[in-house]
């Protein structure tokens, strides 16, 4: 499975979850996945 892949799965249940979530819990998942791409794009670069 592709990273591409990986994300637009993730985006599917959060998506479902999201309506479960108060906005401070999805401030700091969106924190969380914002490190993630960055952490992704640092890799890609030396790659």
């Amino acid at each position: 499975m592709t990273d591409i892949s990986k994300i637009r799965k993730l985006l599917v249940v959060m998506r479902s979850l999201a309506f479960y979530l108060t906005d401070e819990e999805i401030s700091e998942i969106g924190l969380i996945l914002k490190k993630a791409i960055e952490r992704l794009k640092k890799e890609q670069e030396v790659n």
